[in-house]
């Protein structure tokens, strides 16, 4: 009974979810493009360096992809974070190994004297 109860109750949150998202953010993608066109755009004339009125433009407009690259910085982080919460020990292998293997390279094996001398004794390296 329970179950019947929130299944509508998590449909209706995920439309709710979707259009707060569609009207809050938007297509962050789309918004890059379009500001990297007119950035473009505003370059081109040749009065570009003269005209107060481009240069403020180009300002506002750099500050816009600021704002937009940020936000899909923020994008790629938390849907990193989310992958890796839903993996879980799926992705505690891989970090597992790869700090294995990191320390590995890491290690010092052998050492060399202002003479030329190797040393390779863990003994003479300390």
């Amino acid at each position: 009974m329970i179950s019947s109860m929130i299944l509508p109750m998590l449909e209706q949150l995920a439309t709710l979810l979707r259009d707060w998202n569609k009207h809050v953010f938007g297509n962050l993608f789309r918004r890059k493009r379009e500001i990297w066109a007119r950035l473009d755009g505003n370059q081109k004339p040749p009065d570009f360096f003269h005209n107060k009125f481009l240069i403020k433009l180009e300002g506002t407009l750099r500050k816009d992809l600021d704002e937009v690259l940020n936000k899909i910085e923020t994008f790629w982080f938390q849907k990193s974070r989310t992958e890796a919460i839903r993996d879980g020990d799926r992705n505690t292998c891989f970090y597992h190994l790869s700090t294995i293997i990191r320390r590995k390279v890491n290690r010092i094996k052998a050492l060399q004297d202002a003479q030329g001398n190797w040393y390779w004794d863990e003994e003479e390296i300390k």
